[in-house]
């Protein structure tokens, strides 16, 4: 914990020791937190700052609520519905180059592994994207029976200390809906880019919309493991065969 009066050097403190813990243990996890947006943004945008300078490798997010008017705009960039799209997009990209690499040893088309690797990450974003509104819907469905009670608990002047019970829980379940449903939209976000990126095979194009989970699974099977001596696997229903 780092405590003080204003001008004491606690950002400059806070911003050299991130740096220094990130350059000897690069990925070290580093939670800062504060009592004012103000003095965490203030930190935050002065750390990235440093690391970009010193060439040390620095990946943050900064937690706060959609549209949040007290998180300073030259940290918006890091909010976590805008660093999901990227993560997913260098999660994928350093899989591609292993399938890549995986594809020549085993004499396997390039174009073969791109699109095998298009329906991996659609077929995850799908599931990603219902586990996602499963828990939207069951957090909206918590506060409908929270707010039920409420009411119940309001007509009895004589319960006033449960009403103030009930409706504490209600507000942090309403901070937990906040938070489920900014992850949905990230969840939406890499379910969009990856269908977009799957429809633009000319091979998979007009055949993804109507395939589940399975069809996906299959079909990036058949591709991943279809080899250009001409051995082909299994023919899965709506694909083509290799």
């Amino acid at each position: 914990m780092v405590e003080g009066p204003p001008g004491t050097g606690k950002t400059k403190f806070i911003t050299e020791l991130t740096a220094q813990v990130l350059s000897r243990t690069p990925g070290a996890r580093i939670l800062l937190s504060s009592q004012t947006h103000v003095a965490l943004d203030h930190a935050l945008v002065n750390i990235e700052k440093l690391a970009t300078s010193k060439g040390i490798a620095l990946r943050a997010v900064r937690i706060a609520r959609r549209n949040d008017e007290k998180v300073s705009p030259e940290l918006s960039h890091l909010l976590l519905e805008r660093c999901v799209g990227h993560w997913l997009e260098d999660a994928m990209q350093r899989s591609e180059r292993f399938m890549i690499d995986w594809a020549a040893e085993h004499d396997i088309t390039l174009e073969n592994v791109q699109i095998g690797m298009a329906l991996a990450e659609l077929r995850l974003s799908i599931a990603r994207l219902s586990v996602a509104q499963a828990e939207v819907d069951g957090c909206r469905a918590d506060l409908v029976e929270l707010e039920a009670e409420r009411q119940e608990i309001n007509r009895d002047r004589s319960r006033g200390d449960e009403y103030r019970v009930i409706v504490a829980d209600i507000r942090l379940k309403q901070d937990e809906m906040t938070q489920l449903e900014e992850q949905l939209d990230a969840s939406r976000y890499s379910f969009q880019t990856a269908s977009d990126r799957a429809r633009g095979f000319a091979d998979l194009a007009g055949q993804v919309e109507s395939m589940n989970e399975k069809d996906l699974a299959d079909l990036e099977f058949d591709y991943i493991n279809h080899s250009s001596h001409g051995i082909t696997i299994a023919h899965t229903r709506g694909s083509p065969r290799l």
